[in-house]
Parts: C-alpha cells; sequence; structure tokens
C-alpha cells in the first residue's frame, strides 16, 4: 500500500516512520509513504492561505495549491482521496480494514481555521478522530497511518495478536497481565496460571464483554448476538446476585 499525505508540515509525520508498525511494514515492503507539500504547487510558498472571504477570525488554505498536489498524486494510479475536517466520519477499526482493500491513498491535511470548500470536489471522504478540534491533520494522519500499518503484513513480530484488538471482535480488548504474579498485595488471576487454554480463552472473553458493558455499551447494543456471549453475561449477573 502506498499513502500520500499532502501536508504543510511533513516534518510533524517523517518522525513518526521510524518506529513501531509502519517502520516495519516500510521495511518490509508492504507499506510505501510520501509526501506532496502544497507550497511547492503554489505560486510563491507563501500562497498557500488567505484571510476567508466573508471576514472572521483565521486563515483559510487556498484551493489552488491542494487541487494541484491531488492532481499530480493521483495522476499516475489514481488513490482514494481523504481529508481530514472536524467534520469528517470518525475513524473505526472496520473502517479501517475496508481502507486495507486499497492500493493507494491520499491523505490532505488541514491547517489553520479551515479548508477552502472547493477542495472536497476532489476528495473522496473527509475524516475525524473524534468530537474534538486539533491544529492541524497530521495528528489525525498518523493515527490513520498507524492502525492501517499495524495490520499490514510484516508490521507485527506476530501478526496474530491484531486479531483480539479491541474492536476487532465488535467490543473491547480483554485485561492483560505479565511478571511479576504478584505486585502490591494484587495477584494475577489464577485462571490464566491453569494452562487451561479452553478455560483461558472463556475468561478473556467474558472479560472482554464486561469492560464493553461497562464501558461502550453502545457496541454491545448494536452488536451483541452471540449466544455464548449472552450466556457469559447472564453468567455474571447471577454471581452479582448471589454477592447481595
Amino acid at each position: 500500500m502506498r499513502i500520500t499525505f499532502i501536508t504543510l508540515f511533513p516534518e510533524l509525520i517523517r518522525p513518526w516512520l521510524n518506529f513501531g508498525p509502519p517502520k516495519a511494514a516500510i521495511e518490509s515492503g508492504s507499506l510505501e509513504v510520501r509526501f506532496l507539500n502544497p507550497k511547492h504547487y503554489a505560486r510563491t510558498p507563501k500562497d498557500t492561505d488567505d484571510y476567508p472571504f466573508g471576514g472572521g477570525p483565521g486563515m483559510v488554505l487556498r484551493p489552488e495549491p491542494l487541487i494541484r498536489a491531488i492532481t499530480d498524486a493521483t495522476a499516475d494510479e489514481g488513490g482514494l482521496v481523504l481529508a481530514s475536517s472536524a467534520r469528517g466520519r470518525v475513524l473505526n477499526q472496520s473502517w479501517i480494514r475496508k481502507l486495507l482493500s486499497q492500493s493507494h491513498l491520499v491523505v490532505v491535511c488541514g491547517r489553520y481555521k479551515d479548508t477552502d470548500e472547493r477542495v472536497l470536489r476532489w476528495v473522496d471522504e473527509e475524516f475525524s478522530v473524534g468530537d474534538l478540534v486539533v491544529s492541524g491533520g497530521e495528528g489525525p494522519g498518523i493515527i490513520l497511518l498507524d492502525a492501517i500499518a499495524r495490520l499490514l503484513p510484516g508490521a507485527l513480530g506476530n501478526q496474530d495478536s491484531a486479531s483480539d484488538d479491541s474492536f476487532e471482535r465488535g467490543v473491547l480488548g480483554y485485561p492483560s497481565y505479565t511478571k511479576p504474579r504478584q505486585y502490591l498485595g494484587l495477584e494475577v488471576p489464577d485462571v490464566l496460571l491453569s494452562g487451561n487454554h479452553a478455560r483461558i480463552e472463556r475468561w478473556r472473553r467474558r472479560q472482554a464483554l464486561l469492560y464493553t458493558l461497562r464501558l461502550r455499551p453502545d457496541l454491545l447494543a448494536s452488536r451483541l448476538t452471540d449466544r455464548e456471549d449472552l450466556a457469559l453475561l447472564e453468567e455474571k449477573e447471577r454471581e452479582i446476585g448471589r454477592a447481595h
């Protein structure tokens, strides 16, 4: 997969390529990242933004440099063009997995107050990382990059480790423990030391369901249809009833 970032500040993203899954994916050949700077498509490096028509605070990214950069990025092989925006669709794991089918993503990083609305005619979809506003699209772009990179071949030491991450099975992840077995009076659950893989898997699934019920019940409302999962939750409810 190739990801092309269109950004005024590529130096904010480049360091991320030297660590973790993005670095491993690049080294394995499953990921290529390149950068196009709108400054190189403007009449002068300063002609990338201007005051908004109609007045008001802040600066707006001009359309000419961005549209020229998008056209250049997609000239050879096309590509799905995404633009960071507080108005955009919120990234989630399901969407990230669908994006894996793309051979080329073009990520337009917004800046300043806004991006000229006309640029959106060259954009396939806007994306965000939540109901908040950040200073530019480089941060959301890094999140998009990392989420995709870790699912690419060669990105993880054990690629199967991504299969039970939060959201992969429609629920949050289960709690994890490592050495020491006892610390400050806190013990590792006995089941994890039992060597019984069936019991461990059942415990982990149950804990994941309970975490989701407590922290993100909205996920369960739309996804919980498995009878075994329902039985695990009902089992916990019976235990709570006996405790009282």
